[in-house]
């Protein structure tokens, strides 16, 4: 588990903190599905000889992605988008020694153009972060529930699939 937080006040900006502070905790309860290397932290660079994120004396990162069907190198800096307040409007690691959340943010958002917070934010997160292609099973009430719990029954049968 990680402890990752949101600060930032305004409404659509929490919106879009938290959908991809969800996503890395989902990810994080996940952990033993992945392989060495490819765990929400493992994807940033520069790295100590362990594999941990180090600061860079730079500034700049670099943060392997997936995008359009294979990793990609994103970059980024350092620098931290604060509100008027002063409160980071990106998700955050509650140990504030730790940049990775703020850095896999950064890297997500640069992708995204921005994000709205929207419906599929979450999912794209998810989607950039493991590779993995995300599936929703909608609950709605023009559905018969019987439908719906044949879909994500046979969804949890399978043997690579988490649920959040």
């Amino acid at each position: 588990s990680c402890d990752i937080v949101c600060e930032a006040a305004d409404a659509a900006v929490k919106a879009a903190a938290t959908a991809l502070a969800s996503a890395m905790h989902l990810i994080a309860d996940h952990a033993e599905k992945f392989d060495d290397g490819a765990f929400l932290w493992e994807l940033i660079w520069p790295r100590s000889e362990e594999g941990q994120p180090v600061v860079s004396p730079t500034g700049r990162y670099g943060v392997k992605l997936w995008e359009h069907g294979a990793w990609r190198l994103v970059t980024i800096d350092d620098r931290v988008p604060l509100d008027r307040d002063g409160k980071c409007l990106l998700p955050l690691s509650g140990n504030r020694l730790e940049l990775w959340p703020l850095l896999l943010s950064k890297a997500l958002l640069k992708l995204s153009s921005g994000g709205q917070g929207g419906r599929g934010e979450h999912e794209l997160a998810l989607h950039r972060l493991t590779g993995w292609m995300p599936a929703v099973a909608p609950v709605l009430p023009t559905v018969p529930a019987a439908t719906t719990w044949s879909l994500v029954a046979s969804m949890l049968a399978r043997a690579d699939t988490i649920v959040g």
